[in-house]
């Protein structure tokens, strides 16, 4: 958590005598061979997780001293935010891990604060997103992927994605208005996805110039002009991650039909295409790569 503690300084020497003893702690072979008991790891937990949220509220000009964010402090917290969560999520795992840990129920116990503690974290970054009044919502966005990613290395990670997106996206889906909905359920699908070109779509959603490339229905229906509108990149997203070759889901066939019952039952309400080809990447590339 030695994100937190600089990002907390008011000092770049008040910094460093909070990192000084933190690492020195870490480092020693005492340190090492003490074990971590799950009220110790739920102090620490509550109190690094009010840190990442307070950070995530700054971004949005929240928090004790409500204000809007500068575009430079926001583009620095959004590349901090990250940092800090793969930075929390690395070291309580490595506490966990150790030798010395509780065995037994005492196990358990942290492995589940743990998964508690993950759960949260994917949450606070989705609901950071999912708001209506967020000024930096693509600087949000960016980091909700770039957490997003840092799951997706590791098989844990993964399952919690698949876990997550099995019981929030349908909340996800019903959110008001329904530009909303359609481009929140898209970002974090694309979050969600191990495919590069998939994620790639990214810019898309996330960038003024990659937002001009997507047409809304009402424009199409007025113009009568073919366009990629943010609909159709939700079920091209959607069909993609239960495509054979994604690797989200994996041999996992029953969440992946859970995934589609979900998607389905709210396509026809957000006018999304429900036809399995879909999920054809060729619109997708084409917008992405036009010279191609």
């Amino acid at each position: 958590m030695s994100c937190v503690y600089v990002l907390n300084a008011s000092s770049l020497s008040q910094a460093r005598a909070a990192l000084t003893p933190l690492y020195k702690d870490t480092l020693s072979p005492a340190s090492r061979s003490k074990a971590v008991f799950p009220e110790e790891l739920n102090s620490m937990l509550a109190t690094s997780q009010e840190y990442t949220s307070y950070l995530w509220e700054r971004l949005r000009g929240s928090g004790p001293l409500p204000r809007l964010a500068p575009p430079l402090e926001a583009r620095v917290l959004a590349h901090c935010l990250p940092v800090v969560s793969e930075d929390l999520i690395q070291s309580v795992t490595s506490l966990i891990s150790m030798p010395s840990s509780p065995a037994g129920d005492d196990a358990t116990t942290l492995n589940g604060i743990l998964e508690v503690a993950l759960g949260s974290i994917v949450n606070k970054a989705v609901a950071e997103i999912a708001r209506l009044d967020h000024v930096y919502r693509d600087l949000a966005a960016n980091a909700l992927s770039r957490i997003f990613w840092s799951f997706l290395s590791t098989e844990s990670g993964q399952k919690l994605i698949r876990e997550w997106l099995l019981l929030s996206l349908p909340s996800l889906l019903r959110r008001e208005p329904k530009n909303l909905a359609l481009w929140a359920s898209t970002v974090c699908l694309l979050s969600s996805a191990p495919d590069g070109v998939l994620r790639a779509a990214l810019s898309l959603c996330c960038c003024p110039a990659g937002r001009s490339m997507i047409a809304s229905d009402k424009h199409i229906k007025e113009t009568g002009i073919p366009c990629l509108t943010q609909s159709q990149l939700l079920a091209v997203t959607a069909w993609s991650l239960t495509e054979e070759g994604s690797s989200l889901f994996g041999s996992s066939s029953e969440e992946q039909s859970k995934f589609v019952k979900i998607f389905l039952s709210r396509s026809m309400e957000l006018e999304v295409p429900v036809e399995e080809n879909s999920g054809d990447l060729a619109a997708l590339l084409k917008c992405l790569f036009p010279s191609r």
